[in-house]
């Protein structure tokens, strides 16, 4: 089974919208078709050249996460 890094701030907050249960949401879907690991961007270091697949969704702005710059080559990155 295929591995997926989805990176995500769960505390992320956005006005009128509740983006750690749209998360909650995808991965309870895509649990069902791949293994998941679920962590905030700062935490995934340790899992990046584990995956197939990083997903880097509701963290706001990407620029926040300019010094988390050693993903994975061999990982395929959508945001």
């Amino acid at each position: 089974m295929k591995k997926v890094l989805y990176l995500t701030d769960l505390y992320y907050k956005a006005k009128g919208r509740n983006y750690y249960e749209e998360d909650i949401f995808i991965t309870g879907i895509l649990k069902d078709y791949f293994d998941i690991v679920l962590c905030n961007p700062r935490n995934s270091e340790s899992y990046e050249k584990d995956v197939d697949l990083i997903v880097f969704r509701n963290t706001g702005s990407v620029s926040g996460f300019q010094d988390i710059t050693n993903l994975s080559a061999e990982s395929e990155i959508i945001s």
